[in-house]
């Protein structure tokens, strides 16, 4: 209707496609009437580009969408979008980047700050081309450093997270950021390098790997027949793990309540303070096949000095975080160091946008769950708090640039 009525007079009008450049559309409009004539576009043009097509390309990358996937749907269903090369081109010119909001400045009111590391690559395996350090504040876990590090910067796949590390730590004494310990995994490149040239901070392993790696050497054994025993204690171990460590302030005690664990699964209670009482579970026999193969793993001098430099840190926000960057650039997808890099940052943004959101309540007041069930115990339900949902108004204002 707003094609057919001539805006000068009024009655009908003839209109035809003037011209067509991505989602954007011209028609001329011309009244049968009066001659007046019309040219009508669907949005304004910003430089030499129209609106319509930057909007599409920012949102598409701003959404965590795979290009290609989101302009054959649209396409599908002819509606009219701008080619891959555009999008490519706008994303050069326009949106690579970005920046995430420089939070030093509240950092340095904290005075010193315990930290978490961590890296994530791009693909899995040992042949990663992308790798991606992140340090998070355990306090507010918000991500105050990330580094983008290549493979062929650095002599290995491998060698990237430290790379990675070396240069979040050049950022924070660059902002004059404190630290005062500093959490992850158990990276031998990682250990060596705090150890030898960053003495003054207190290096802890996170517990969460730890347990991780333990859990996992013990699934394997269990795949024997002469060591499935084993297998009704893998729980339980983990959890005595957890135990030690923040249960324990010395480590020595740590030591001595992990090895307390042994005699424990052998029937032997002399040294426990636990009150005697029938096990679900059948106890492993002492001095069979089980019982050596968890003595030669347990009481390992690598695994007892581990779980001493276990920290209480929770780690668990630098974990979903990864889970949020899967979504912005998933592994599975190839994109350039520039698209890499501007994905990895739209992760930061929202995850340090999001992060603390507060948590759901009823009509009553009363707070909201969710319940789920764990991948690996389906009989075991789990209660979790419900947040509000998500914003993405850092992401939005974004569009401000064009």
């Amino acid at each position: 209707m707003l094609l057919r009525s001539c805006t000068s007079c009024g009655e009908e009008t003839t209109y035809s496609t003037h011209k067509r450049e991505g989602a954007h559309v011209e028609f001329q409009i011309v009244c049968l009437t009066c001659g007046h004539e019309l040219v009508w576009a669907s949005a304004p043009k910003i430089g030499r580009n129209y609106s319509i097509n930057n909007f599409i390309s920012a949102a598409i990358l701003f959404a965590g969408g795979n290009a290609t996937k989101c302009l054959r749907m649209l396409s599908s269903i002819n509606i009219a979008v701008p080619t891959y090369r555009t999008f490519t081109t706008h994303q050069r010119k326009y949106l690579h980047g970005l920046k995430q909001k420089e939070l030093y400045s509240e950092v340095l009111l904290e005075g010193k700050v315990d930290i978490a590391g961590d890296g994530r690559c791009d693909s899995p395996g040992h042949s990663a081309l992308y790798g991606i350090t992140t340090l998070m504040e355990l306090k507010n876990h918000r991500v105050i450093s990330s580094k983008l590090v290549k493979s062929t910067e650095v002599s290995s796949s491998n060698a990237m997270e430290l790379e990675g590390l070396k240069r979040c730590r050049e950022e924070l004494a660059l902002h004059q950021i404190k630290v005062s310990s500093l959490t992850t995994d158990r990276h031998t490149g990682v250990t060596k390098y705090v150890r030898q040239q960053w003495p003054e901070i207190k290096h802890y392993f996170d517990t969460w790997h730890i347990s991780k790696g333990l859990k996992k050497r013990l699934a394997e054994k269990t795949r024997t027949a002469k060591y499935r025993a084993i297998a009704p204690w893998i729980k339980s171990i983990c959890n005595h793990l957890y135990w030690c460590v923040w249960s324990s302030e010395e480590e020595s005690d740590r030591e001595e309540k992990w090895r307390l664990l042994l005699s424990h699964i052998t029937n032997d209670h002399t040294k426990c303070n636990h009150e005697t009482k029938p096990s679900t579970k059948a106890w492993i026999v002492q001095g069979s096949p089980c019982e050596r193969i968890l003595s030669e793993m347990l009481l390992s001098s690598r695994l007892i000095n581990d779980i001493k430099r276990a920290g209480k840190q929770n780690t668990s926000e630098l974990e979903a975080f990864h889970a949020k960057i899967n979504h912005y650039a998933p592994k599975m997808t190839g994109y350039t160091y520039q698209g890499m890099s501007s994905r990895y940052q739209l992760a930061v943004m929202y995850h340090n946008e999001n992060v603390n959101r507060p948590y759901r309540v009823s009509k009553a007041g009363e707070a909201m769950y969710s319940i789920s069930r764990s991948k690996h115990s389906k009989l075991q339900p789990i209660a979790t708090k419900l947040r509000v949902p998500p914003t993405y108004n850092i992401l939005f204002t974004k569009f401000s640039l064009f």
